[in-house]
């Protein structure tokens, strides 16, 4: 078939290979079959397995890219047949292609990472649709596919150690390990998924998100492909079950902090934050995931001898990823700045986010998010009454909660400008007073009256009554005071929070 000529081409075809599939590249569309292989976890040795497996395919892909995902095609062995846009009721005998658009490689998410040209603005748009892609397939608790929901998340985790021991002998010992984390986990966090479940978590979901299955033929618009269709109780799950996989795959490729941003995207659009509570084991479980699945791949002659050698080493440091992410944890500091407008707050907060790690809660975000609107639209005077305010203050605390607990940095950007508000803070906090001449903070503020990517929306214009309003936390027991006036105040703030926090 890679002469093309099967597919009316006089051009040869690039043909892949997996442990599942042959899939035919012709420059515009691909072709996928799938192999008459049984692995256990699932089988197309039937013809109407392989069928039934294709139809499914298309039809839950077309949720999240109805654009790629075009049609089937019959393929008798010579030829292929007319496009199928529409499943029918039943299938002639023979063999079936799923037929896909064929994606620019240089839009894949994976490319751009190693290319440098990935941005967290790609990653803010991707958790935003994939929060609403949840919104839209959330499971009722009512559903029977959810009986047993706890045991359907930690079963699968604790089967992947069994299947490793298998295919890397000489990492038995760490499997052994693997299976105690995950146990251990379990114990310390009993009915976690049953309570989510409850609380409209539960998703029919994609099921294989990394990288690779993620691209930007433009940058606001992602699409994400070839979700796990062939057994459902691998893709009907706790939505951290998929975010889990996109943070993974993102730190072990070396970027941390773009798992970071993409989590606190996702958790601020599907106002989630309790899913950090759970997200060492989805990481754990996804990365043994694939760990399994390279593992496999080294044992399969029909996969070119490079490709099982890079398998080989991709199993390894998966592996050696699974244990690290559920390694024991112990809860994680709550950092919250403080200040009048324009003392340099969410600066700072960015930069704890970026130079000590951790998840920022932005009050101007999460008040936007909670009204309906993007971070960088202006709100109304009514959104920012008392009751309002409260609101936000105690979601802010909860969610920091949820953070530190998980052995996260949580980083809190509000104002906390009078007892009040700071009533709202966790005892334990350490609180950054942040201040600055007024001469200075006028300037500051005039300039983000000019700026339209600005997620405030206090102008000059409030800033006598901010500085009257602010109320000194000289009663707070943990507290860093920064000038910001000078040239080297956050390098100064940085430092200071490093040594507080190790």
């Amino acid at each position: 078939m890679e002469s093309g000529s099967a597919f009316g081409l006089s051009h040869s075809v690039r043909h892949i290979q997996t442990h599942m599939s042959h899939v035919f590249l012709t420059g515009s569309r691909a072709y996928k079959f799938r192999k008459s292989v049984d692995l256990g976890f699932c089988s197309f040795l039937t013809l109407a397995q392989r069928q039934d497996d294709v139809a499914r395919e298309l039809r839950l892909n077309r949720r999240l890219a109805p654009q790629v995902y075009l049609g089937i095609c019959t393929f008798d062995g010579r030829q292929f047949g007319p496009l199928i846009t529409n499943i029918p009721s039943s299938w002639p005998e023979t063999e079936l292609a799923l037929v896909m658009v064929e994606l620019d490689p240089q839009t894949n998410a994976k490319f751009l990472l190693e290319a440098g040209t990935l941005q967290g603005d790609h990653l803010a748009h991707a958790a935003k649709q994939l929060a609403e892609f949840h919104r839209q397939n959330r499971l009722n608790s009512r559903d029977s596919r959810t009986k047993n929901w706890e045991m359907a998340h930690y079963q699968p985790a604790l089967d992947n150690p069994i299947a490793l021991k298998d295919y890397l002998k000489d990492r038995r010992g760490d499997a052994d390990e693997l299976t105690n984390r995950i146990q251990a986990f379990q114990m310390d966090h009993p009915n976690w998924f049953t309570n989510r479940l409850q609380h409209g978590r539960a998703v029919d979901g994609h099921g294989d998100l990394h990288l690779e299955h993620l691209w930007f033929p433009q940058p606001a618009h992602p699409i994400w492909i070839d979700c796990l269709e062939f057994r459902d109780d691998f893709r009907l799950m706790d939505t951290v079950y998929d975010i889990g996989f996109l943070a993974m795959d993102l730190v072990y490729r070396g970027r941390p902090d773009f798992a970071d941003h993409f989590l606190q995207c996702y958790s601020l659009a599907s106002l989630d934050y309790d899913s950090f509570k759970g997200l060492r084991l989805a990481m754990s479980y996804r990365a043994a995931v694939r760990a399994k699945v390279a593992a496999m791949a080294c044992a399969d002659p029909e996969i070119e001898r490079h490709q099982r050698e890079a398998a080989l080493e991709s199993a390894h440091r998966h592996l050696d990823l699974a244990l690290h992410v559920l390694r024991p944890v112990q809860t994680a500091p709550i950092i919250a700045t403080c200040g009048a407008v324009g003392t340099g707050k969410s600066t700072l907060a960015k930069a704890i986010a970026k130079e000590l790690g951790g998840i920022r809660i932005a009050s101007d975000v999460l008040r936007k998010r909670l009204a309906g609107v993007e971070p960088h639209h202006h709100l109304a005077s009514q959104f920012y009454d008392w009751e309002s305010t409260v609101n936000v203050y105690k979601r802010m605390k909860d969610y920091a909660s949820s953070v530190a607990q998980a052995g996260r940095i949580a980083i809190l950007d509000a104002t906390y400008a009078s007892e009040k508000l700071r009533a709202f803070l966790p005892p334990e906090a350490i609180l950054v007073w942040l201040e600055a001449d007024r001469d200075e903070l006028q300037k500051r503020l005039t300039y983000r009256a000019t700026d339209t990517s600005t997620e405030s929306d206090a102008g000059p214009e409030l800033l006598e009554q901010s500085l009257a309003y602010f109320e000194p936390p000289t009663q707070w027991p943990n507290t860093i005071r920064i000038d910001t006036g000078h040239s080297d105040w956050l390098e100064q703030a940085i430092d200071a929070l490093r040594q507080h926090i190790t």
